[in-house]
């Protein structure tokens, strides 16, 4: 694992995921979307968990 500032990973980790829960309204009006669907949620899951654990150099 690619050293990291666990504080500042948590914080990103969070940040994250709480964008999608306090700007819902925002988001689904850039998606064009009146709620998100099964694949949207799949699809920011993938993206988020992806790019944190390449950021920390793994798998």
């Amino acid at each position: 694992m690619h050293a990291v500032d666990p504080v500042n990973l948590i914080f990103l980790i969070w940040s994250s995921t709480q964008h999608y829960a306090d700007f819902d309204n925002q988001i689904l009006t850039i998606m064009n979307r009146a709620d998100y669907e099964k694949d949207d949620i799949e699809h920011v899951t993938s993206f988020l968990t992806d790019m944190i654990l390449r950021g920390c150099k793994l798998k």
